[in-house]
């Protein structure tokens, strides 16, 4: 049934991530969840589950720990927080629910979707990204009033955050998603882990794009309904 609306799209998002999520749990037993959400290519495509571990990033850094001081930095930094260097959630051991389309058909709903909403008089590409990035947060914002990532102190344990793949606006959407997202607390946190003087280069640049150009989520997700042909 072909895609008709945003919502749609987010409550499709949540089911697909819940099971990815308690799978993901299930499938590294005594390692600790550190950061989960969601991550789809540039044009905010086939979105998928993303998450790493505590003791997967030991495993990972320990490997390339990087040669001199920004090095080590930077080698800590990518595999700390970049989506790229996790192990997939989902995998031939893990397959999407049955339930759901496959990530094939997934993908073509979405082209057609995407598609059928520009072809709206006044309707424009970025328009259509802020609003699959808003559906993106607002599914795991779902997730997270479920409880499904903890609650109290366990739950400022992880960061949630949505991500993009080969973008200029990658790192920029992580920071606003994840400021959207979490607890100041989680996020205090989070920013402790990285160096401080990278630390102090990413938010010089989060809040210089952030003025020339904006937000990049859309503060709701449109009400409109589309049937792409």
């Amino acid at each position: 049934m072909p895609i008709a609306s945003f919502s749609e799209i987010r409550d499709r998002l949540c089911r697909e991530a819940r099971q990815a999520f308690l799978d993901f749990r299930r499938s590294r037993p005594g390692e600790t969840i550190y950061v989960f959400g969601l991550y789809a290519d540039d044009d905010a495509l086939g979105a998928h589950s993303i998450g790493n571990t505590e003791e997967a990033y030991k495993r990972a850094a320990s490997r390339d720990p990087g040669d001199g001081m920004f090095g080590r930095m930077s080698s800590m930094l990518s595999y700390r927080w970049s989506a790229a260097e996790w192990p997939n959630i989902y995998s031939e051991e893990f397959p999407a629910p049955d339930r759901e389309p496959d990530a094939g058909e997934r993908l073509q709903e979405g082209s057609d979707f995407a598609e059928g909403w520009r072809s709206i008089s006044g309707k424009n590409h970025q328009e259509f990204r802020r609003n699959m990035f808003r559906a993106m947060v607002d599914a795991l914002r779902l997730l997270d009033g479920e409880s499904l990532f903890g609650t109290g102190q366990d739950r400022e344990k992880v960061i949630l955050f949505i991500s993009l793949s080969d973008s200029e606006d990658e790192g920029f959407l992580e920071i606003e998603s994840a400021k959207l997202l979490n607890p100041r607390r989680a996020m205090r946190r989070a920013l402790r882990t990285i160096p401080l003087p990278i630390r102090w280069i990413i938010l010089a640049g989060f809040y210089w794009r952030r003025l020339i150009r904006g937000e990049v989520i859309s503060p709701h997700l449109s009400t409109l309904i589309v049937n792409p042909a």
